[in-house]
């Protein structure tokens, strides 16, 4: 049986994470600091630990779920957690494994910054996604 209990505090925690590091953001000074590459490292993790947890514990009872609109919500939460994954894997190698990338010029500041809030507003949206078609399902067939 699917702890849904468990899935949500996975969410919280990459929404405690997303709040802070939204306020570092728009701070130019910690955005330089060593540690925002840090927090941000750590939010991507929090991230791909929750979509494996979600991979190994709820996609393969769902994509062999008779209703097909069961299998279908599978289907698209698994191609979403592909492409976020691969979304945040590009997005911390160019920003934080690459010398001075976050402190570059005012072009490179702005690419950043529209990157980022397009990361969490990427992650919000899948979370609530979870919250209003993945997890009434888990819910309804236990």
């Amino acid at each position: 049986m699917v702890n849904v209990t468990e899935f949500s505090k996975e969410n919280q925690e990459i929404v405690h994470l997303s709040a802070i590091l939204s306020i570092l953001v728009d701070n130019g000074d910690l955005r330089d600091n060593p540690v925002f590459c840090d927090l941000l490292s750590r939010f991507r993790d929090r991230i791909w630990a929750h979509l494996v947890h979600e991979d190994k514990a709820v996609y393969a009872e769902l994509l062999n779920h008779p209703d097909r609109s069961v299998n279908e919500v599978a289907d698209q939460f698994i191609n979403n957690t592909h492409s976020l994954k691969k979304i945040l894997s590009t997005y911390l190698k160019r920003w934080c494994h690459t010398p001075g990338s976050i402190a570059g010029g005012r072009e490179s500041n702005d690419t950043f910054l529209q990157e980022t809030r397009e990361i969490f507003r990427l992650v919000d949206e899948r979370i609530n996604l979870e919250n209003t078609k993945l997890f009434p399902i888990i819910l309804n067939k236990n």
